[in-house]
């Protein structure tokens, strides 16, 4: 079960990434296609990865007979699979250097165990003979690496969790359960799929500490590895290392038929190959690096850091952009509806911004928005953040208040703009200060009032925002859509289906049919209809315009036609209805197709015969 610790982890945007040549490595070693010489030039590119790659190869670790200069030769002399094990394998060593900074993660010892791990799996596979050795090194140096995504994201508090149990046994995950409810093994996992890893490096992260379930393609390279553990085990752990000998000479009798023929020698070149690529690794610089190295380093963060800010920061008003706020809005949507807990969407927009702007300048309009920004993050500070979505319109994302908290907050940042002018008289203007006002939208989720994805929350709010415009501005409207079902409407009402997402068309609409024995219901996308269809809402008659907010016309007729059959009259209209057009609309199931001119030519007897019910003639020629 993916719990909300879970999500912060996996989701979390610092965690270590594979450099591009590792990606486009792993994407060309899956092509059967591709030539030596193309994977050879890939590797390349990267200089001091390249440098790494032919140190490694030469070393006794690989013991080749004459010396490699190329990463072409050394291709050919070992193959893709052991050139993608090294490119792989530095990779994640090089983008995992700062994991744990300033918290107590002792990343050496987590590199020497991995290590260990991965020698252990390779040289095991030579004897037992059941998966390819490359593999198996590479698969075992990943199998941990939802520790070092889980110390990235939950800093200390995971780390104070794991250091009191011993990494290599089930211990570390019984920790990890009991205080997160979810273990390394799970975010490892999911990790490996994410950067599109081999499917057998995640079965192996998934299950080297549960070898039960593995799929049978992943099998033998699972058990490599969970024996290799219990060897490597058997080195680092030198007081249990009779118990782990006995449950590595069980297994491999129960898994392979065979037990590891001299034993104690694999574990003697187990250590002496391990200690070798700790050399080829560098793993003596973790942990004891200069003070001038350190303070680059610091100063590498910072630069980070600030690149991330200025990517997520709108330079105007200092708040977060669009690309934070998607960022913060499907973290707490999944947060919130995995405990429990609720999450408020409120979207404001400042009225009539644009005669500010053509009467007073872009000046006066740049200080009115700084202006919007501090007093809505003052509105709802400790509650939420503000974020500017673009041009004049703010949104403010809200966990964890209640419909009636939600409905106090909109209101407060409404009034927070209309109690007091604007002050802009530093600009040397005809004006030294001018009214602003706001309207709002809030969209509100809790309970089972969940959309199925959290930008239909935004959607809702959005849909909010415009019924407030043009209910007269400067004010605050709750958005009440298919999650709020109209009540029950006397017998003989003809219920209306509008969907629309011009306001415009859609408040002519309600003015139009305000007043008559017309029960109107609106949405403005194919989302909003399939929530209102599945909540048991049918119509009588249908309009649907071509072009929608999400989805088209056509796709929105599809959807209604699934669910009520033939009998229900739906006109498709456009403000141009061309063949093509009026062809995907009666291909997707539409009684009639026409031009919004046409429409408006016959509105009246169009609407006569909806008051009377007589929505059987409604386009009888």
């Amino acid at each position: 079960m993916e719990t909300v610790w879970f999500q912060k982890v996996v989701s979390c945007p610092n965690l270590p990434t594979l450099p591009g040549v590792a990606v486009q490595v792993l994407e060309l070693t899956n092509k059967p296609d591709t030539s030596l010489r193309t994977l050879a030039h890939v590797v390349e590119q990267d200089q001091a990865l390249a440098a790494k790659i032919l140190k490694t190869v030469n070393s006794s670790f690989y013991g080749l007979a004459k010396p490699c200069g190329t990463v072409d030769r050394a291709l050919n002399y070992l193959g893709m699979n052991t050139v993608k094990s090294l490119v792989l394998g530095f990779s994640l060593f090089d983008s995992s250097k700062l994991v744990g900074h300033g918290t107590s993660f002792d990343l050496q010892r987590y590199w020497k165990r991995s290590i260990y791990s991965a020698v252990g799996a390779r040289v095991l596979s030579f004897q037992l003979r059941r998966c390819d050795p490359d593999e198996a090194f590479t698969a075992s140096l990943f199998q941990d690496i939802g520790i070092l995504a889980s110390v990235t994201a939950l800093g200390e508090e995971y780390v104070d969790v794991v250091s009191r149990a011993n990494m290599g046994d089930d211990s570390c995950c019984e920790a990890e359960q009991s205080a997160f409810e979810f273990d390394h093994t799970m975010v490892g996992a999911a990790l490996a799929r994410k950067w599109r890893l081999p499917e057998s490096y995640a079965a192996v992260a998934a299950h080297h500490h549960r070898p039960r379930g593995v799929p049978t393609t992943s099998l033998h390279l699972v058990r490599t590895a969970v024996a290799a553990r219990y060897a490597v085990n058997m080195l680092l752990e030198r007081e249990q290392a009779s118990q782990w000998s006995t449950r590595l000479e069980r297994t491999t009798r129960e898994w392979f038929g065979c037990e590891v023929a001299e034993l104690d020698r694999a574990l003697e070149d187990i250590a002496s190959a391990s200690r070798e690529v700790e050399r080829l690794f560098d793993l003596e610089a973790i942990g004891s690096i200069s003070s001038l190295l350190a303070e680059a380093e610091e100063r590498a963060i910072q630069v980070q850091l600030e690149s991330e800010r200025a990517s997520t920061s709108d330079p105007l008003t200092g708040l977060g952009n669009r690309r934070r706020m998607d960022e913060q809005l499907a973290s707490l949507f999944e947060e919130a509806r995995a405990s429990g807990s609720s999450l408020t969407v409120i979207i404001c927009d400042a009225d009539h911004f644009k005669s500010i702007n053509d009467t007073l300048g872009h000046q006066a309009g740049d200080a009115v928005l700084k202006e919007i920004g501090e007093r809505l993050a003052t509105a709802v500070s400790g509650r939420g953040e503000v974020f500017r979505y673009g041009g004049e319109e703010f949104v403010a994302l809200m966990p964890g208040l209640t419909p009636a908290e939600a409905r106090a907050a909109g209101e407060g940042m409404r009034k927070a703009m209309a109690s007091f002018e604007v002050d802009i008289s530093a600009l040397g203007l005809s004006k030294s200060s001018i009214a602003v006002t706001l309207s709002a939208g809030i969209a509100h989720a809790e309970g089972s009032a969940w959309p199925a994805a959290s930008e239909h929350l935004v959607q809702r709010a959005d849909e909010a925002l415009y019924e407030a415009k043009h209910k007269g501005r400067n004010r605050v409207e709750w958005w009440a859509g298919a999650d709020v079902m109209p009540a029950p409407q006397p017998a003989g009402r003809t219920r209306l289906l509008i969907v629309e997402d011009d306001p415009l068309a859609a408040a002519i609409w309600r003015t139009l049919l305000g007043k008559q024995n017309v029960e109107t219901s609106f949405e403005a996308g194919v989302p909003g209809v399939k929530r209102l269809l599945t909540r048991g809402y049918r119509p009588d008659v249908v309009v649907v315009d071509h072009v929608l907010c999400v989805g088209t016309g056509p796709e929105a007729i599809k959807e209604i036609r699934a669910v009520v059959g033939q009998e229900v009259p739906i006109l498709l209209v456009s403000a141009h209805m061309t063949e093509e057009k009026r062809a995907a609309g009666q291909k997707a199931g539409a009684t009639a197709c026409m031009g919004k001119i046409d429409l408006c030519s016959s509105l009246g007897q169009f609407i006569q015969r909806l008051v009377t019910g007589k929505v059987d003639k409604l386009w009888a020629a």
